[in-house]
């Protein structure tokens, strides 16, 4: 804390953070909602698009994975 220059910056930090994590839950909810429409077959495509490249680039999660 003894990095913000005043309490309006630390407010502002704050408030930017519970915003972020606020809209990470939301999101994170959605998608988990969209995924429980899907058949199982379709899930697995969707999944493998969205976290395909990261997955990739994680060697561990790749072997794991793989």
């Amino acid at each position: 804390m003894a990095k913000f220059k005043s309490p309006d910056e630390t407010r502002e930090r704050v408030r930017e953070f519970l915003q972020t994590t606020q809209g990470t839950k939301y999101e994170l909810d959605e998608l988990r909602e969209f995924l429980e429409m899907l058949k199982p077959s379709l899930v697995e495509k969707v999944s493998i698009s969205i976290y395909g490249k990261t997955v990739r680039k994680n060697k561990i999660l790749y072997n794991f994975v793989k």
